[in-house]
């Protein structure tokens, strides 16, 4: 028998502000749903992204004049900007105001980074396991 569950959010972490002595001055709970996670995906390593990747790849393989070099920055920053604008839209919702109030630009930017090597980590995790079981899998069959 083959099950999923699902939930009203398939992803629950408290985002924690600290001052400089490690005290919390601001918390709020990023709800992601599976719809959520499916566009953030999508805009961290969905096919549009790795296409964009890898132009921009093969262009640093190249010798890159001033016009290329600009081409690079420029698809590598229009990347960066629609994951930042979707995780700042989806993870941080109505809270971006006072997290920046109280923790500056620099500190939001570094959130913003983190929230995306912690997607990042989990995409990764979830196919390694979907690997792992078809690995097993195949060693059950092999040996029947």
């Amino acid at each position: 028998m083959l099950s999923i569950n699902t939930r009203k959010y398939e992803i629950e972490e408290d985002i924690i502000l600290n001052n400089e002595n490690g005290e919390e001055i601001f918390k709020f709970k990023m709800q992601l749903t599976a719809e959520d996670l499916k566009r953030l995906k999508n805009a961290l390593i969905g096919k549009d992204t790795l296409k964009i990747a890898s132009k921009i790849k093969s262009l640093e393989k190249s010798e890159l004049d001033e016009e290329k070099t600009n081409e690079v920055l420029e698809l590598a920053e229009k990347m960066n900007e629609e994951a930042k604008e979707l995780i700042e839209k989806l993870c941080f919702k109505n809270n971006k105001g006072k997290f920046i109030e109280l923790g500056g630009e620099s500190k939001y930017d570094e959130m913003v980074e983190i929230i995306s090597d912690f997607l990042l980590m989990n995409f990764m995790k979830k196919q390694i396991n979907r690997t792992n079981t078809m690995t097993s899998d195949l060693a059950k069959i092999t040996k029947k």
